[in-house]
């Protein structure tokens, strides 16, 4: 079986299996120099339903996609095959502890759906407004 490699860049965050590539710029004289297509990576902080909270990683728009399609940050932690080391999967045991001393306790855990969690992040409400 063939392991693709994956860049130390890429373990760290949610990158959904984007990573550096290269090819060439080609001018009008057809002459070829290499170059590097990066993928498109910033830092988000997205809610976890299950730990109630903020969590910041560095995601890629690719991965941010997918998490909207999978249906939220904790099914994409779970469901994903490209989370396999890194945040992602220090966040995913997070997750399972808090869901284990929930079932241990007697805990329901409590979907927010209706209302809305503390944001900090740029996908907030009101993040870029003034707080008066």
């Amino acid at each position: 079986m063939q392991v693709r490699h994956r860049s130390n860049r890429s373990r760290r965050g949610l990158y959904d299996g984007a990573d550096k590539r290269f090819g060439n710029n080609v001018s009008f004289s057809k002459r070829r120099t290499r170059r590097s297509f990066e993928p498109n990576v910033f830092t988000k902080c997205l809610y976890s339903e299950v730990l109630e909270e903020m969590v910041r990683f560095k995601v890629t728009a690719k991965a941010l996609r997918s998490i909207d399609k999978i249906g939220g940050l904790d099914n994409y932690l779970f469901k994903s095959k490209h989370v396999t080391e890194g945040s992602g999967v220090r966040v995913r045991k997070r997750i399972e502890m808090r869901q284990s001393l929930d079932k241990k306790f007697g805990r329901e855990n409590v979907t927010l759906t209706n209302k809305i969690p503390n944001m900090r992040g740029y996908g907030s409400p009101g993040y870029h407004h003034a707080p008066w």
